[in-house]
């Protein structure tokens, strides 16, 4: 049996802008060079010393992260949600790395199923050059799945290389390759309205500001511990273990945070994949640890990152993708609205979510409803 390869017309998400540097980094900049300049005016110049060897380069990504860290000490904790927006649009400077347990909570109702995913996370985000938007790559590894009581080994993974999102399914023996990017352009695989995995790192403010209202919550909104067991004789049902468990590790993972609550504005409402979003970002970084998400029919989703490791070198291939050669797998390839147009479709216009590639059938699909774990 030959690997089988087709096209696929799902409709993808649009692209997100570039990185940029915000008010709160311009001025901590501004503020940095101010004492750098009365401190040099204060002192007389030193007297000519003898030539040093000169000193080792520091290590990629150190610059920025001393950098950022000097922002904060400066500037101090935000306050309110605009310093804090200002914040996160610079955290990313100075990450080279990003790895993490991770887990993946999903909620339908209206099955009344619930999914539980668990796996590893492989994030990179290097710079190629110094004035560069950082190519931004990631593997998500699921290796279980719980539903409902039910707990089995179910691999499943996710790999971007930076233009093509590839999702893999060993069971199925399916390979499903989308592009989500031109050859040398930039996007954010994980940012507000890319993924399904909201987890924006160093996203602009004016473009969040833009589509959503934003507040700065205490890092325990939205996650009460559940009310005591009702009195005896009353007809109150009391908080069930699964419940207590949820809170007690959410609580856990948002400790030390930032809470981010975004509801899209009223002329997105219709538009967007979510009713809301709330994300936690870690105090001393910046960086991701916790989503919240409810989508327009109703369905929950959470994700935490565990273990969280900082520019700590990645397993070799830890993102890589290799698309299969054995036989009896179907191969799916989908080139979204990147794909070539006919002359009746007009010209390509760049971004927007209302380009769909031509209509076309896939050929030689293995067939069937996706499984219940992969709704």
């Amino acid at each position: 049996m030959q690997n089988r390869r087709s096209p696929v017309t799902n409709e993808r998400p649009t692209t997100r802008g570039l990185l940029a540097r915000g008010a709160w980094c311009a001025a901590a900049c501004m503020l940095l060079s101010g004492q750098a300049l009365a401190q040099a005016e204060a002192k007389p110049a030193p007297a000519p010393k003898p030539a040093a060897a000169p000193a080792s380069e520091p290590a990629p990504g150190l610059t920025d992260e001393i950098e950022l860290q000097q922002m904060i000490r400066v500037m101090g904790e935000p306050t309110n949600v605009d310093e804090l927006l200002d914040a996160l649009e610079v955290a990313d400077r100075g990450l080279t790395t990003l790895q993490a347990q991770i887990r993946y909570d999903r909620r339908f109702v209206l099955q009344g199923d619930r999914h539980v995913r668990m796996g590893d996370l492989a994030f990179s985000g290097k710079a190629a050059g110094a004035n560069e938007a950082p190519l931004r790559t990631f593997a998500i590894n699921f290796k279980t799945l719980q539903i409902d009581d039910e707990l089995r080994d179910d691999p499943n993974s996710w790999v971007f290389d930076g233009e093509w999102l590839v999702e893999i399914r060993p069971a199925e023996r399916r390979f499903t390759k989308r592009r989500m990017a031109l050859p040398g352009t930039r996007v954010d695989p994980l940012g507000l309205g890319e993924s399904p995995i909201p987890f924006p790192i160093g996203q602009r403010k004016a473009k969040i500001m833009a589509r959503y209202d934003a507040v700065m919550l205490k890092a325990f909104d939205g996650l009460d511990e559940p009310a005591p067991a009702p009195a005896p004789g009353t007809d109150a049902e009391a908080p069930s273990e699964e419940a207590r468990r949820d809170i007690a590790s959410w609580r856990a993972t948002a400790k030390d945070t930032y809470q981010l609550k975004l509801t899209p504005r009223a002329e997105f409402k219709d538009q967007d994949n979510f009713r809301e979003i709330r994300l936690w970002y870690t105090k001393e970084e910046f960086l991701p640890r916790m989503a919240r998400a409810v989508n327009r029919q109703g369905d929950e989703s959470v994700v935490q990152l565990i273990n969280l490791k900082v520019n700590e070198k990645l397993p070799a291939h830890a993102i890589r993708i290799e698309e299969p050669t054995d036989p009896g797998w179907d191969v799916q390839v989908d080139e979204g609205r990147f794909a070539p147009q006919s002359a009746d479709d007009g010209p390509v216009r760049p971004g927007g979510d209302a380009f769909k590639s031509p209509a076309s059938q896939s050929k030689g699909t293995s067939g069937g409803a996706a499984p219940k774990g992969d709704r």
